[in-house]
């Protein structure tokens, strides 16, 4: 006869039961479960991607942190809610999007500075690109910028003030007039868009 499972192991399932259910609503694309998700989580994704930076050795670790919090948020919502969609309640959903929060933040450090994190300056130029790729790389540059014009402008302005001159969430926010918290679902949404015209979604 199976044992009974003890209170403490009810009072443990029960809060891992309410983070499924959460997750699997904002999955499903429930509005309002997202917007309870997100409140419930971001000022903990922020912290921790503000420690990671810290410990990366950014400038400006405080600052930095809300736009890769939105990024984590907005990672979440792409490919139609795949990452959402893979969360099966192993660890809890804090645990979950801390490890989410410090690999963003490597990721954004990364962008901003290769050197530091992966090796000299001199080693990776001695790795560049090969020609074929470079060839590939700036086709899919051509095939972007002339397929640009078929989105909407709000989604074509997103993408081109945040990738095409770095322009800061908060700067691409008050160019939108929306929410900085808004700025990477926007994002997220205009990269699908664009990638359905590329050919890039399958």
């Amino acid at each position: 006869m199976a044992p009974r499972p003890s209170a403490d192991d009810e009072d443990e399932r029960a809060p891992r039961e309410d983070e499924r259910a959460l997750v699997a609503a904002c999955a499903a694309g429930d509005e309002a479960a997202w917007g309870r998700f997100h409140a419930r989580y971001e000022r903990l994704v922020r912290r921790v991607a503000a420690r990671a930076l810290a410990r990366l050795g950014a400038a400006d670790p405080d600052d930095r942190a809300a736009d890769v919090a939105n990024d984590v948020f907005a990672a979440l919502l792409e490919r139609d809610r795949a990452a959402l969609r893979r969360f099966e309640g192993r660890s809890s959903l804090a645990t979950w999007l801390c490890v989410l929060a410090r690999r963003q933040a490597a990721r954004a450090e990364r962008r901003r500075r290769p050197e530091a994190l992966d090796g000299s300056p001199d080693a990776r130029a001695a790795t560049g690109p090969s020609p074929g790729d470079a060839a590939a790389a700036d086709e899919l540059r051509r095939r972007v910028r002339e397929h640009l014009g078929a989105l909407a402008d709000r989604d074509r302005l997103a993408l081109q003030l945040f990738y095409g001159s770095a322009h800061s969430y908060k700067q691409v926010a008050s160019a939108l007039d929306v929410p900085p918290e808004r700025v990477g679902t926007l994002l997220a949404r205009a990269r699908a868009r664009l990638g359905k015209l590329l050919g890039l979604d399958g």
